[in-house]
């Protein structure tokens, strides 16, 4: 190669490299990881929770403008156990968020994040009502959300639900928001979930309207529910659905459900009435210790002071399946004074084939 050949060799790598240094700085200034991050961390405490990064946030700016995150976890102050944690994230933006001082959200992609529903649980009852009527909000995620391989757990890290894969529109207030939703179960069943809404914001808290839930379970059960949800913190939560249950081989049930919000001197309550071929029941449950002892069954912690949940109402199925235990002929009458040290009603159990 002539001397003149290597200089022009030389000066073309020199502007490649010129330049390559220079979108690198552009990706730098015109993303500023440290500036989402702040972003994203604000607005989890505007939620109540801290935001934390097991390393810096990654910018890149192709094929779309985003940043990388490792080693999400998401918590309430003071908690010791995180609501979730997720190995990887993606926060896709806007190219306008670039030359913005607010920092929008495209498109959100979390990779195996666990969710501990204890945690969840404490957050949301430890929420004061007054302090979120004056911060609430919904995100704005312009394009939609993604999760894969997702976990539900409860008591003791114990699996409620596993390998969720969740797809979901975008969120805005005033406009329908869908999501797709399919899993297991912790014995392994499968499900899947179809969700449509109309979410809003008022002066008060957070409203889902017209909501759609159309629920295949074990792949022989289908729910189809329609009704709303209002939350205005803490345990101020009301919701109201209601529709059909078809199973195999008989008649289609009718399902109503109805959360009641916490009052002085009552807690957050949940009323179930079913009405089928195959049983009826009129329940009025205390969530938070149906929770908990349901938890405690499923980890295998069970005491002589393990007392029932103190609800009321009337249970008759012919079948039941609860996890692997399979219950026949179960009638159920509690008082509403019942005892909560009462022993259980009497039913035959067996394993499923």
């Amino acid at each position: 190669m002539t001397a003149r050949g290597r200089r022009i060799v030389g000066w073309v790598l020199g502007v490649a490299l010129g330049l390559l240094g220079l979108g690198l700085l552009t990706v730098y200034l015109l993303l500023r990881p440290e500036r989402f991050t702040a972003y994203l961390q604000s607005r989890a405490q505007a939620a109540g929770l801290d935001l934390e990064l097991a390393y810096p946030a990654i910018p890149t700016l192709l094929p779309h403008p985003a940043i990388q995150l490792q080693g999400l976890t998401l918590s309430a102050p003071g908690a010791s156990q995180p609501i979730l944690v997720a190995d990887h994230g993606e926060v896709e933006l806007p190219w306008l968020a670039l030359f913005q001082h607010h920092a929008g959200i495209a498109w959100l992609e979390l990779d195996a994040p666990r969710v501990d529903i204890d945690a969840l649980q404490t957050w949301i009852h430890d929420l004061p009502a007054e302090t979120f009527a004056q911060a609430h909000s919904l995100p704005r995620i312009d394009a939609g959300i993604s999760i894969f391989h997702g976990s539900l757990v409860g008591h003791r890290q114990q699996p409620w639900l596993d390998d969720l894969n969740i797809n979901a529109g975008a969120l805005h207030p005033g406009r329908l928001f869908h999501l797709d939703m399919a899993g297991t179960l912790a014995d392994a069943r499968p499900f899947n979930l179809q969700l449509e809404m109309l979410p809003a914001v008022g002066r008060h808290g957070i409203s889902l309207q017209q909501m759609q839930w159309r629920l295949d379970y074990d792949r022989r059960v289908h729910t189809h529910l329609q009704g709303r949800l209002e939350w205005l913190g803490g345990r101020d939560l009301s919701l109201q659905l209601a529709g059909q249950v078809q199973r195999p081989d008989k008649p289609e049930a009718r399902l109503q459900l109805q959360m009641l919000p916490a009052a002085t001197g009552r807690p957050l309550q949940f009323e179930l009435h079913y009405d089928g071929s195959d049983g009826q029941a009129d329940l009025l449950l205390p969530p938070d210790q149906m929770l908990q002892w349901w938890s405690l069954l499923k980890t295998n912690t069970v005491t002589p002071s393990l007392s029932l949940p103190d609800w009321q109402g009337h249970l008759r199925a012919d079948q039941l399946d609860i996890g692997d235990t399979h219950l026949e002929g179960l009638q159920i009458d509690a008082e509403p004074a019942m005892s909560s040290s009462a022993p259980p009603p009497a039913a035959s159990t067996g394993r499923q084939p």
